[in-house]
């Protein structure tokens, strides 16, 4: 997933469109799943952070991904924990 270091808690919608400037993501919630060998883009819906500290980026995800390859769409959802200090 790609979420903007600057967003704090709260819920953003899926953007389809990435935007790097400078090395730095500007604006973007978005996801890239692997599923079955197949790689799945974000199509549609939110990402929520529940909390972020200095160190830790705590939330869930529900999305709409599809793979253009195959014609295929899933909608997936679940939480992520991950550590970012030093990111």
């Amino acid at each position: 997933m790609s979420i903007n270091k600057s967003y704090g808690a709260g819920t953003y919608q899926v953007s389809t469109n990435s935007s790097n400037t400078g090395g730095a993501l500007e604006n973007v919630v978005a996801g890239t799943f692997r599923i079955n060998d197949y790689i799945y883009t974000s199509k549609s819906g939110s990402i929520t952070i529940v909390s972020k500290t200095a160190t830790k980026l705590v939330g869930t995800f529900d999305l709409v991904v599809q793979n253009f390859s195959i014609n295929d769409e899933k909608t997936i959802s679940g939480s992520f924990d991950i550590d970012i200090e030093g990111l």
